[in-house]
């Protein structure tokens, strides 16, 4: 992760506050990345799981999950092993 953060490929940022309406249920990161997508503007986020991306749904967001990434991806003739999959999840 700081190797995708020092090649500016990743950026870290903070929000202002999380969303009070957002679901209880949901881990904080969740509701975190669903405030930052509202706060930034952005229409599409990665979430995984059912509660979250019911949310993000509710709000707008187009909720695009892992496996969509890694369609895409193959879609556009990107080559990555396992390998490669299992580093990026550690």
């Amino acid at each position: 992760m700081l190797q995708a953060i020092a090649a500016q490929w990743l950026q870290v940022r903070r929000i202002s506050t999380t969303l009070p309406n957002i679901s209880p249920e949901l881990d904080e990161g969740e509701g975190e990345a669903i405030t930052l997508a509202l706060e930034t503007g952005e229409r599409k986020i990665l979430l995984d799981e059912r509660e979250a991306r019911r949310v993000a749904q509710s709000f707008g967001l187009r909720v695009v999950g892992t496996l969509g990434i890694l369609y895409v991806s193959k879609k556009q003739r990107n080559n990555f092993s396992s390998q490669t999959i299992v580093r990026c999840h550690d």
